[in-house]
């Protein structure tokens, strides 16, 4: 990778590190009325037709907030000129990643393996800068969401976390995952004050069960360990966040998180890769449960 494709993926890295610095002093300042990680709609590419993932997921939504955008369509300059568009002129591109696949062998097994060895950044291209090449014309989004009220969407929250096939118990005020046990302890949703408050506090401790040594095998052994136990926690509201996006569901903040919201605060303020790695875990566990839907 050249020196100059590196300074894209730093120089990536440390925008959406600011953007979210910003949104935790902000949300600590409004009392918890604005959150930190609302995702919104997830980042599409609608020529290749697929979800963007991961740190993608996460830094596309943010600058699609941060740039005012009325959707989060992104594709690169080849792939719009693939179905007739162009940025307009005088339109930037946006950086993404990708990962850099390497072969190799593991130490233990002497197995052939292809790993992750970097990332390359590369420009995409909103929905609203690009223009149709033939006569100007804007490209006009199409409409991704499918017409659920709120309570249908309620629902297929319910089928996509049934689908899981986590255990899970509703029972006291103390809503917990117990690896131990491969169990989540939830309040009943009455104790919540709406339902998507209930499926975002479910959806963490689903992203937590997702480390599990039968799942992910992420080290969830951070009971004795407050820097690790709080980027458990950034990964779990990272993952909830994403998964009530894919569903259609604002994310909401929880006051309870007051305590990491200021150690993650300093984990991005110290390590620009702090976000980048949560996220990855985030978008595992996302992909995971697709999976099984």
């Amino acid at each position: 990778m050249t020196k100059e494709k590196s300074n894209k993926v730093e120089e990536l890295k440390t925008s959406v590190t600011n953007m979210l610095i910003e949104n935790i002093n902000e949300c600590l300042a409004s009392d918890w009325k604005k959150s930190w990680i609302n995702v919104g709609k997830p980042p599409y590419d609608p020529v290749s037709d697929h979800y963007y993932q991961g740190f993608n997921m996460l830094s596309l939504s943010l600058l699609t907030a941060f740039n005012g955008y009325s959707c989060a369509e992104y594709a690169t300059f080849n792939q719009w000129k693939k179905i007739g568009f162009v940025p307009s002129k005088g339109s930037k591109g946006l950086s993404a990643l990708q990962p850099l696949m390497r072969k190799g062998t593991d130490k233990e097994s002497g197995e052939d393996i292809t790993f992750i060895g970097g990332f390359r950044a590369y420009a995409v291209f909103n929905a609203d800068q690009v223009v149709d090449i033939d006569n100007g014309d804007p490209y006009k989004p199409e409409n991704l969401d499918v017409q659920l009220n709120e309570n249908d969407r309620i629902k297929k929250a319910e089928k996509f976390f049934n689908n899981c096939k986590v255990k899970m118990v509703e029972n006291g005020d103390v809503a917990c995952y117990i690896p131990s046990k491969d169990k989540i302890m939830m309040p009943t949703l009455e104790q919540f004050d709406n339902g998507k408050s209930y499926y975002a506090t479910l959806f963490h401790e689903l992203t937590h069960a997702s480390g599990h040594k039968d799942r992910l095998n992420r080290d969830l052994n951070n009971g004795f360990n407050a820097k690790g136990y709080a980027y458990e926690e950034l990964i779990a509201e990272i993952g909830s966040a994403f998964i009530m996006s894919h569903l259609g569901l604002d994310h909401k903040p929880r006051k309870d998180h007051a305590p990491y919201l200021k150690g993650w605060l300093k984990g991005l303020e110290n390590d620009i890769n702090f976000i980048f790695k949560a996220s990855a875990q985030s978008g595992k566990a996302l992909d995971f449960y697709n999976k099984m839907q």
